[in-house]
């Protein structure tokens, strides 16, 4: 019995001793983490990379391959001391950077401080945000209706942190303002993952080529593109009369959602009048820039533009005519084109403005010098472009003023007029030659790229065909089905409709 006695005293203590080991070594770990005074400063890791530093010793060799190890610990994208990272050993461990984006919207006269305080950034912290643009993005030059994707840590305990925000600064690339790990701010441009993509619509005009292409679905800045191209042989006022075709293919680029973040330009076009098709396809050539040329790689460009301004409507033609103001027939020198207040005027061609100011009865005036034997002039404008004076040089298409109604006028019209070795002509009657006429080689290379975009345009045609026979497919059979809209006729009949 005394031995049995024994023996069961010497386990109890040993078993004492072993707990208290234990215990002890768990009141160090807790002190390790927790007490003060000894704990490394803390070390802020970045939400966006999901790393805690390897233990030292797992750095001599590499682990053996084999499943991964069941205990999981997550951590929050917070803050991790290095020294409690190492007690993990070779437990399994990353951290989930949960966060949270509010969207906010600049309206006139904002400031992205005052969006991030909109969000809820704390004012201290919306100065070092906004500094960290400096050298990537000026931020005066803050647009109306740019969306700002301010960034927190996902809603925890107290107030959620403030990570960061972004924005887009082009159609392509995007700003992004990040906190570091020492806490300041830091930007960076970040270029966008962009698809460019091929869009064909086809369609009659009924009243104005801008409007049917618009109700065709092609974007308003391509049709106006269209408009400009075929405005050097076009007379948009006497030539369409409705009933004309016309047909269209542009890029655009998508962005990583799919969304349509650029309308960039026309690639082929073409326009039925009088029975006769205009067609006209991009050219890029390694030097110099786009032009668009016929079917045979002819320019469309002439040395001057018929209607040196969007959707007007011819309102006064050249010759003579009695006038509206003094009541007796005159000569009419030029033509009109009614338009609204402020529409932008082109220059007709490239050239030299000779007189800009105002010119008696013509009111606010431009006439630019196009090589020795052309002119044109420009009256009753609004105001002109600023920065233009007598000596400025402007290339066909540039705006140099806005439609008004200064001098005498009977309304906000443009007054159009071109001048050939000192006289006025109708500019509607001109012959003038095309900038660009391809020969030789470019012109073999050129015919080769309209092959390509002829096959585009007509597999585009295939695949918008396929799609709305699919459409009415899908309707007949929903019909057929006792569907409509995809919801039942008959509301006793349960059955899902396809």
């Amino acid at each position: 019995m005394p031995t049995r006695t024994a023996g069961f005293e010497a386990d109890l203590r040993a078993n004492i001793l072993s707990g208290l080991a234990i215990a002890a070594a768990l009141g160090a770990a807790v002190w390790y983490f927790t007490g003060p005074g000894t704990t490394p400063p803390p070390q802020t890791v970045e939400a966006d990379k999901a790393e805690v530093p390897a233990p030292k010793d797992s750095a001599k060799k590499p682990p053996a391959a084999g499943p991964p190890p069941k205990a999981a610990i997550f951590l929050p994208a917070k803050r991790i001391a290095p020294a409690a990272a190492s007690a993990l050993g070779n437990l399994e461990y990353r951290l989930t950077p949960d966060t949270v984006d509010r969207s906010v919207v600049s309206a006139r006269g904002d400031t992205f401080g005052a969006m991030l305080r909109r969000a809820g950034v704390r004012a201290e912290e919306t100065v070092p945000a906004v500094a960290a643009l400096r050298g990537v993005y000026n931020p005066r030059t803050l647009p109306i209706g740019l969306e700002l994707k301010v960034v927190f840590e996902a809603p925890g305990v107290g107030r959620p942190r403030f990570l960061g925000y972004r924005f887009d600064s082009s159609a392509d690339r995007m700003v992004r303002v990040s906190r570091l790990a020492s806490g300041a701010f830091g930007a960076k441009k970040v270029d966008k993952i962009v698809t460019e993509v091929y869009s064909r619509a086809d369609g009659q005009i009924e009243t104005s080529l801008f409007g049917a292409g618009v109700k065709a679905g092609v974007p308003p800045r391509i049709m106006l593109q269209m408009v400009r191209l075929f405005s050097f042989a076009v007379d948009f006022q006497r030539d369409l009369h409705g009933g004309e075709k016309f047909q269209i293919m542009y890029r655009s680029q998508k962005d990583e959602s799919s969304r349509i973040v650029r309308h960039s330009d026309i690639v082929y076009t073409s326009l039925t009048v009088g029975g006769k098709a205009r067609k006209l396809y991009v050219y890029e050539p390694p030097k110099g820039p786009v032009q668009y040329l016929n079917e045979r790689g002819q320019g469309n460009r002439r040395a001057l533009m018929k209607t040196p301004i969007d959707g007007a409507r011819l309102t006064s033609r050249f010759g003579y005519r009695k006038h509206p103001l003094l009541g007796f027939t005159k000569l009419h020198a030029g033509v009109d084109f009614g338009a609204r207040p402020g529409t932008p005027i082109y220059a007709a061609g490239d050239g030299t403005i000779v007189k800009i100011g105002w010119f008696g009865t013509y009111g606010r005036y431009i006439r630019i010098r196009h090589g020795s034997v052309y002119e044109t002039a420009y009256a009753h404008m609004s105001r002109f472009r600023r920065g233009l004076r007598v000596g400025s040089r402007v290339k066909q298409g540039d705006t140099v003023g806005y439609v008004g109604s200064s001098g005498r006028s009977t309304g906000p019209h443009l007054h159009y007029e071109v001048i050939r070795n000192g006289r006025q002509v109708n500019p509607m009657k001109i012959a003038l030659p095309s900038r660009k006429n391809l020969k030789g080689r470019e012109l073999k290379q050129f015919l080769a790229h309209r092959k390509e975009i002829d096959a585009r345009y007509a597999a585009l045609g295939k695949a918008n065909e396929r799609q709305r026979q699919g459409s009415v497919q899908t309707v007949r059979s929903d019909a057929a089905a006792g569907c409509r809209n995809g919801v039942r006729t008959d509301p006793k009949d349960t059955r899902p409709c396809n």
